[in-house]
């Protein structure tokens, strides 16, 4: 019985079980979603993604100071974003150039 009390909480929580695959450490996920920078800089990408502040929270899980990972939440995560709308440029003028007399 104590495994439908499980997922009772995991249904409440719209959290997926982590399998010991599944986990990812904060190093893994920066080299994973940032492999154009430096190791510090993706780090700190990744801490400034998991903050409450941030509009499109990383999600994670806390072990004390340790962070945790899913792939398979990050892969919900990354598909679920919202991609920025940019407006339209206006057209570039050209000057004109002056003539040589």
């Amino acid at each position: 019985m104590q495994k439908s009390n499980v997922t009772q909480i995991d249904a409440a929580t719209k959290t997926t079980p982590y399998e010991p695959g599944d986990a990812l450490g904060i190093d893994a996920v920066a080299a994973w979603l940032r492999p154009d920078v430096p190791r510090e800089k993706g780090i700190a990408w990744v801490r400034e993604k998991v903050r409450r502040r941030c509009v499109a929270q990383l999600p994670c899980r806390n072990l004390g100071r340790a962070l945790l990972f899913s792939k398979i939440e990050i892969t919900n995560w990354l598909q679920k974003l919202e991609r920025p709308v940019h407006a339209a440029h206006p057209p570039r003028r050209r000057k004109k150039l002056a003539k040589a007399a």
